[in-house]
């Protein structure tokens, strides 16, 4: 008998502890699932501070201060504090929850925002007429839009298609002929509008015109693309061997022909560049080549008469620091054309290039008022253009045409567009900026009581 009771003890002690065990776990639990539910709610509170923060900006990107205080929000409070650190702007948002009571819970999101920049896609068209296709062969890596529409097909029977590795969106549509399918990294999109600037920011430097330039020389781009160049100025960079950023130049009347576009010789002049890193042709055609160390842009405007304002390209125009080699590269080119810019029919930029059969260019390039075009596009020796940065233009212009093999005797350029992933942080001098901020990161910090 006795040791029937002593088991019934034993029991009723294990089932007494079990029920304690039991009590004990569901108050922990009802304590973590209050913390829990604390901390979502203040952490909501927070992000929809971030975005009544990121509409203030919208409307007025230099606004700073304090600009809510403890403000009763979803049974809680939030605070906005908006920051501009240089031309940067930092928001802190913070959201308790509850507003009383010893159990609250206060979270953070602080945003970043800095200046937006035209160079965050491979390739941005304001007017695209959708006649100029991305076709076989080409290939853009980087985002691409177009504020108007796209068109995208192949050649018949030529089995290799268009390649596109980032965003592809237009405003209008994104034409796709049938048969053809192209290679997208991601679903292309349509409805997004990116407000397209409308000039360059003022510049203070003094022109850069050494020895002059030419008066009444011309430069006819053919096959339908007819633009008479006469005063010019003929630049090539190159870095000396004491790592300082030189230009050499010529005046093209010394030249007998248009072979002379190009033509550098080691008797021509030699200037150092400007120590501002921006060499301003205000009236002028700019011909352009070579190698930069640092940070140089070129920004050509034209005259009230409207000649001059474009940039040609002669040759190769490569960073030092090859970017594609080094993503720590300090070197940045940047073309800024109020009109065009042209890829040169020269002697060094047609037919086979030091070899190559394809002409390099390491920049972040705009065309204001015009686009990015290949002189003589069709009949001109079939060749890759490879540019490495961004482009920005008013509107799509040809570089090619054609499914014909690389060194044919014509065809035009084969499209290789890459983003320049270094743009995300630095640019090029005198880049445009957009009307809005751009968001750089994005921290959450939790439990702060």
């Amino acid at each position: 008998m006795t040791g029937r009771v002593a088991l019934l003890l034993v029991g009723c002690s294990v089932v007494v502890f079990l029920l304690m065990n039991a009590s004990m776990g569901t108050s922990d639990a009802i304590d973590n699932f209050a913390q829990y539910e604390n901390r979502s709610n203040a952490y909501a509170i927070a992000l929809s501070g971030a975005n009544i923060a990121a509409n203030l900006l919208y409307f007025n990107k230099f606004y700073q201060g304090t600009y809510k205080e403890n403000m009763d929000f979803q049974g809680g409070t939030l605070s906005i504090v908006v920051e501009r650190i240089g031309d940067r702007t930092k928001v802190t948002s913070s959201g308790t929850y509850p507003a009383s009571g010893s159990d609250y819970v206060t979270e953070q999101v602080v945003s970043n925002f800095s200046p937006g920049y035209y160079d965050r896609f491979v390739l941005l068209t304001d007017n695209d007429p959708g006649s100029i296709p991305w076709t076989t062969y080409d290939t853009a890596n980087g985002n691409l839009h177009s504020n108007n529409t796209l068109t995208i097909d192949h050649y018949s029977g030529n089995p290799v298609m268009p390649v596109f590795n980032g965003a592809v969106t237009a405003t209008k549509s994104i034409n796709i002929t049938p048969g053809t399918k192209p290679v997208f990294s991601q679903p292309p999109q349509t409805g997004m509008i990116v407000e397209f600037p409308t000039d360059f920011d003022p510049v203070t430097e003094a022109p850069f015109l050494p020895g002059g330039v030419d008066w009444n020389r011309n430069y006819l781009i053919n096959n339908g693309n007819t633009l008479v160049s006469r005063e010019q100025l003929h630049l090539q960079f190159f870095v000396d061997g004491s790592g300082q950023q030189m230009v050499r130049y010529f005046r093209s009347d010394v030249r007998n022909s248009n072979n002379g576009y190009g033509d550098f010789r080691a008797s021509d002049s030699v200037v150092n560049a400007p120590a501002s890193g921006i060499i301003y042709a205000p009236g002028v055609d700019v011909f352009v080549e070579g190698t930069v160390e640092q940070k140089l842009s070129v920004l050509c405007t034209p005259k009230a008469t409207g000649t001059g304002g474009n940039i040609f390209v002669t040759n190769d125009l490569v960073c030092n620091t090859d970017p594609t080699k080094d993503s720590n590269s300090p070197d940045y080119i940047g073309l800024l054309a109020y009109n065009n810019v042209v890829i040169a029919n020269t002697k060094n930029d047609n037919a086979t290039n030091s070899g190559t059969n394809r002409v390099k260019i390491q920049a972040s390039i705009v065309a204001l008022k015009g686009g990015l075009t290949g002189a003589d596009n069709v009949t001109r020796t079939r060749q890759i253009l490879d540019i490495y940065g961004s482009v920005t233009q008013a509107v799509r212009k040809g570089v090619g045409s054609g499914s014909s093999a690389i060194g044919s005797a014509s065809g035009g350029f084969m499209k290789h567009y890459y983003y320049d992933a270094r743009f995300i942080n630095d640019h090029a001098l005198l880049m445009p900026k957009t009307p809005l901020l751009s968001l750089d990161s994005f921290l959450v910090r939790r439990g702060l009581n």
